[in-house]
């Protein structure tokens, strides 16, 4: 059997299909890089933002609670050991814990 030989046309169209599909499979290949980039980036983003804003809340709440004398900090526990949430009566407890273990070591 003689080959199979493309015409000159043939073979142009041919080569230009192959090429806009080589094309479109690159250009498919560059916004799959772009999004995923972009997915990237605004996680980064958010996270970013999330820490600022933990932190900055975290330093504004010391800086109200240091201003609070002893007598205040245990006012403000006991109140808290009364709260719905079992976390925040825990936290309080423990940290009343901590109070009355340190006036035990204090030397008059």
């Amino acid at each position: 059997k003689e080959p199979y030989w493309l015409t000159e046309k043939q073979m142009k169209r041919l080569i230009l299909w192959r090429n806009q599909v080589v094309f479109k499979l690159k250009l498919k290949y560059k916004q799959t890089k772009y999004e995923e980039n972009m997915i990237e980036t605004s996680s980064k983003g958010v996270l970013r933002l999330t820490t600022t804003m933990v932190l900055l809340v975290g330093f504004f709440g010391l800086l109200g609670y240091a201003e609070e004398t002893r007598e205040q900090q245990v006012e403000r526990l006991i109140k808290q050991l009364q709260d719905a949430d079992s976390d925040v009566r825990s936290n309080a407890a423990m940290a009343l814990r901590e109070i009355g273990e340190s006036a035990k070591n204090v030397q008059f």
